[in-house]
């Protein structure tokens, strides 16, 4: 019988002042390639984020993107 574990891929990055994704970190890798994709794609993000805002200023704000995948 083949059992299935749920994991998680986890990520964090910086969304700054103009909605620039920066400093990506990989919490919790699956394998370097897969690792390194997922750091250039949220990369090409940049601009399209909507930074965070704080008493009516937008503030860098750290994020975490999370991928959940079955594994044996």
């Amino acid at each position: 019988m083949l059992f299935w574990e749920l994991c998680f891929f986890n990520a964090s990055f910086i969304v700054n002042k103009d909605g620039v994704v920066d400093s990506v970190q990989v919490i919790n890798g699956i394998t370097g390639g897969f690792d390194l994709e997922v750091c250039r794609q949220l990369k090409k993000t940049s601009k399209k984020w909507k930074p965070a805002v704080y008493k009516g200023q937008p503030v860098h704000a750290r994020m975490v993107y999370t991928i959940k995948y079955l594994d044996r």
